[in-house]
C-alpha cells in the first residue's frame, strides 16, 4: 500500500523539503518552485486524505443501503448525486493506488 506511520515535512533552507515518516523518506521537493513548501505539504497528507476518502466510501454506501428506499422515494436525486460521489471518490482512490 504506502508507508506507514505519520508523514511530516522536514524544511531545509537551501535543500528543500523533505517528506518523510522519521525512519524513511518519501520525497525530496527541491526549491526553486514557488509551490514547494506546499506542494511537500501535501505530499505529507496524503495518507491522512486517502483513510478519510475510503471512510468517506464506506460510510456513503452504508448510508446509500439503510436510506435507499427512502431516499429513491422521496428525493431520487439523492440517489444518483450519493452514487456519483462515491464513484469520484473512488476514482480518486484508484488514482492513488496507480490504478
Amino acid at each position: 500500500m504506502y508507508t506507514k506511520g505519520e508523514w511530516e515535512v522536514i524544511e531545509y533552507p537551501v535543500q528543500g523539503h523533505y517528506v518523510g515518516n522519521g525512519e524513511v523518506t518519501i520525497a525530496t521537493i527541491h526549491e526553486g518552485i514557488p509551490e514547494a513548501q506546499a506542494n511537500a505539504h501535501l505530499i505529507a497528507a496524503a495518507p491522512d486524505l486517502y483513510e478519510e476518502i475510503r471512510t468517506t466510501i464506506e460510510e456513503l454506501e452504508t448510508y446509500q443501503g439503510e436510506w435507499l428506499s427512502v431516499t429513491e422515494l422521496y428525493a431520487p436525486e439523492w440517489t444518483h448525486e450519493i452514487k456519483r460521489i462515491i464513484f469520484h471518490l473512488e476514482q480518486a482512490l484508484a488514482k492513488a493506488e496507480g490504478k
